[in-house]
């Protein structure tokens, strides 16, 4: 879970918005990308809840440790992802314009999707 559906929950109402489908995006990447024999990256609200104090303490542009065993560029789009304040989460405009989606031409995995999704 997005960290402010807990922290929304703790206060006993649920309001949220898109933000919270880009970090499920982030952990579905996550799995998706690491090595086979990673670690689950948040096993429960207490493990996201250290990751946002990690976060909060965090003084330079150090990389969260489970993000270290990526590829640069995925790490990237997943500390992205998932960014603890929403504000700064990346949204479907820095997602669809990521280094990790661009093609050698420059263009994006994006491009025409739809077009191209509905003639292939």
């Amino acid at each position: 879970m997005a960290p402010e559906i807990l922290r929304n929950a703790e206060k006993g109402f649920a309001q949220y918005g898109a933000p919270v489908d880009w970090w499920s995006f982030g952990c579905v990447l996550y799995e998706l990308v690491s090595p086979p024999e990673h670690k689950e990256l948040f096993d429960s609200a207490d493990d996201i809840m250290d990751y946002v104090s990690w976060h909060r303490d965090l003084e330079s542009d150090g990389l969260f440790l489970p993000f270290q065993q990526l590829d640069p560029i995925a790490a990237d789009l997943v500390a992205g992802l998932l960014h603890p304040l929403t504000i700064l989460r990346h949204g479907f405009y820095q997602v669809t314009n990521h280094q990790y989606f661009l093609n050698d031409d420059g263009t994006s995995e994006f491009d025409d999707a739809c077009s191209r999704g509905m003639f292939d």
